[in-house]
């Protein structure tokens, strides 16, 4: 998480933002990052309030870099990002959950 906040912050050096489908490529790298933060917990944390803690620690995560976005030379806040951001984070815990569930990660 500490490397994704301060990629988050450096002034803007990302990727290029040509389109994919019509959507902006910074959007799919948004989704990919959030994806696995949310998938790690949900695949190795116990299930119940270790996962909602760290889904919502994420959430948190992602709007407060939005917001201080804002305040960073060369970025903006982006509510496109918050999007992403946050249909990462669902996918993430939904392919974790799943993968806990019919056993496709090796837990001791």
């Amino acid at each position: 998480m500490a490397v994704t906040a301060t990629a988050s912050l450096l002034p803007d050096m990302g990727p290029p933002t040509t389109p994919l489908f019509g959507i902006g490529m910074d959007k799919f790298i948004h989704l990919a990052t959030y994806l696995v933060l949310a998938a790690v917990p949900a695949l190795f944390f116990s299930r119940g309030k270790a996962v909602v803690r760290s889904v919502i620690l994420v959430a948190v995560l992602s709007a407060g870099i939005e917001i201080a976005q804002e305040f960073t030379p060369g970025r903006l806040f982006s509510m496109g990002d918050v999007m992403a951001n946050i249909l990462g984070v669902f996918l993430g815990v939904v392919i974790g959950l799943y993968c806990r569930r019919f056993g496709l990660v090796y837990l001791r």
